[in-house]
């Protein structure tokens, strides 16, 4: 944190892993750590990471980045009113071979304080964060579709694993997901988008169909861009 003194580092050597379906409880004094540790998985722009990752399923959801700029910075909005943003490249060089990919973070910050500064919690508050996916295209990257490779399994906890490689130059959108018993029946779906898969990456979700239809899961069939896929489910 940056103090008049300097810059003091808050967290050291934080090592916690929590597994799918668990519910972990940080408990502590004040001033131990506990909000910073929040804001900081969160990516909250007051906090620097000097070193380690933050993973979810296996893909790094904390790695900052400076590649970009974004003009202007910050923003007011009156109600009904709009505002160019420009995102502009810093090495200003020809396309990558691989797409790249990044987040962009916008916070809502409340109006004007009211009250006392004592009253509110330290630090910079806001509303609400938007997550913007944003890609930056390969030089040549054709459609991802036919080149990724599936995967399905039962998981530990009795659920189903989707797993997902993506080897192409370019991300998938998965959205519009349905598990098939060998009739056609809908056992289980999640409407709208899903995720995506990065280019060269992959990703897995763990689906949840009724008690007791598992075993009669057939297939599935998901959305991939503006095409649709199907694959046999294995038990």
């Amino acid at each position: 944190i940056e103090t008049d003194q300097g810059t003091t580092p808050i967290l050291r050597g934080v090592d916690l892993t929590i597994n799918s379906g668990e519910i972990h409880a940080i408990m502590g004094p004040n001033g131990s750590g506990k909000s910073t540790l929040a804001y900081t998985i969160a990516g909250h722009p007051r906090y620097t990471v000097d070193s380690g990752s933050i993973t979810l399923d296996g893909e790094d959801v904390l790695e900052p980045s400076t590649d970009l700029v974004v003009s202007p910075p910050m923003a007011t909005l009156a109600p009904g009113s709009q505002q160019l943003v420009r995102i502009v490249r810093r090495d200003g060089s020809a396309a990558a071979s691989v797409e790249r990919s990044y987040r962009l973070l916008v916070d809502e910050l409340p109006p004007a304080r009211t009250q006392p500064a004592s009253t509110l919690p330290p630090g910079l508050n806001f509303v609400i964060r938007y997550s913007v996916p944003l890609f930056i295209a390969a030089s040549s990257a054709a459609p991802a579709e036919g080149e990724l490779t599936w995967s399905t399994e039962t998981a530990t906890d009795g659920r189903l694993r989707l797993a997902v490689r993506n080897p192409s130059a370019r991300h998938a959108q998965l959205s519009g997901l349905r598990v098939l018993d060998a009739q056609g029946q809908v056992l289980h779906r999640h409407d709208g988008l899903l995720g995506y898969v990065l280019a060269g990456a992959g990703r897995s979700w763990l689906l949840d169909p009724p008690a007791g239809s598992l075993d009669t899961a057939a297939a599935i069939e998901v959305r991939v861009d503006d095409r649709q896929a199907r694959l046999p489910v294995s038990h």
